[in-house]
């Protein structure tokens, strides 16, 4: 991945040349995960930390 150009979309050219000059690497993840694009998913996410079942804390 080359500097910081605001033109270049990550999934689109720098992960195809990675692919292809066989650089690209990938690691399933087995725990939790949950995306936080939204203003629900931001809510979603303090809900869950505020009850205190945060999956991604220990002891949860």
């Amino acid at each position: 991945l080359d500097g910081d150009r605001d033109d270049v979309i990550l999934e689109t050219e720098p992960m195809r040349r990675l692919a292809a000059e066989g650089e690209m690497m990938m690691y399933r993840h087995d725990g939790f995960w949950q995306c936080m694009d939204t203003f629900r998913d931001y809510a979603l996410l303090n809900d869950l930390y505020e009850s205190g079942k945060a999956p991604w804390l220990s002891g949860a």
